[in-house]
C-alpha cells in the first residue's frame, strides 16, 4: 500500500510539472489590461501593482511559460528588466529573421551525379551512399547506391568504403538543401569528395 502511494505521488507530482496554465492565469483578474507588446519583439509583458509593490510577467513567442514572473522592489528595477528583455529579445528575433531569410535565399551547388554520405549508428558506424538523379530548383531527387570495400590499411574491426556509383538499391528520395549537406532519411548527408569513408567492419558491431 505505502509504495502504491510513493508511485502515485510521484505520477501526480510530474503530471503537475506537464501542466502549463494560459497567459493570463499569471494575471490577477482586475489587471488583465492590455499588455506591453514593444515592437521588434514577440514579447508580451503585462505590468500590475499591488498595495504599492510593482509585478510583472513577460511572456516570448508562441510559448504559455513565461520568461520571467516576478515581484519587484520598485519600479525602476522592472522597468529595467523590461528594458533588458527587450534589448535580448529584438537581437534574438533579428537573428532567426536572418537565418530564415538565408534558408530562404539559399541556392545548392549540387547537380546531377553527386553524391552523398550519411554516416550513422550507435556503438558501430554505419555509411550509406546517395547519387543525385535529378535537380529540380533547389529540390533533389536522390536514390541510394551501393559500397564497396575500398583497397585502403584497415585496423581490426574496421573498413573503408567507396560508392558503386549508379548501382541503385533504393527508391527515389527528395530533399531540400538548406545548407552544407542535405539531410536524408533523418541523417545529414555529406557530399562525397572522392575519399574512401570509415566503417565499422562487418561482425564487429552490435
Amino acid at each position: 500500500m505505502a509504495d502504491d502511494l510513493v508511485i502515485i505521488s510521484r505520477v501526480a507530482s510530474r503530471f503537475k510539472e506537464a501542466i502549463v496554465f494560459p497567459r493570463e492565469t499569471y494575471v490577477p483578474k482586475e489587471h488583465r489590461n492590455k499588455p506591453l507588446t514593444p515592437e521588434g519583439t514577440d514579447l508580451v509583458i503585462w505590468t500590475w501593482e499591488e498595495n504599492g509593490v510593482p509585478y510583472g510577467v513577460a511572456f516570448a513567442g508562441k510559448a504559455n511559460k513565461p520568461i520571467w514572473n516576478y515581484r519587484f522592489r520598485n519600479e525602476q528595477e522592472r522597468n529595467r528588466r523590461i528594458d533588458e528583455t527587450v534589448k535580448s529579445r529584438r537581437l534574438t528575433v533579428e537573428r532567426k529573421e536572418q537565418e530564415l531569410k538565408e534558408r530562404r535565399e539559399y541556392q545548392h551547388p549540387y547537380k546531377e551525379g553527386d553524391i552523398f554520405y550519411t554516416s550513422w549508428g550507435y556503438d558501430q558506424t554505419n555509411v550509406d551512399f546517395y547519387q543525385v538523379t535529378e535537380v529540380k530548383g533547389k529540390m533533389l531527387l536522390l536514390r541510394e547506391i551501393s559500397g564497396r570495400t575500398a583497397d585502403e590499411k584497415e585496423s581490426v574491426g574496421v573498413e573503408y568504403v567507396v560508392p558503386a556509383k549508379g548501382h541503385f538499391i533504393g527508391g527515389v528520395i527528395k530533399a531540400i538543401p538548406k545548407g552544407p549537406g542535405v539531410k536524408i532519411e533523418g541523417h545529414y548527408g555529406t557530399l562525397w569528395e572522392g575519399k574512401p569513408v570509415y566503417q565499422t567492419a562487418g561482425g564487429y558491431g552490435h
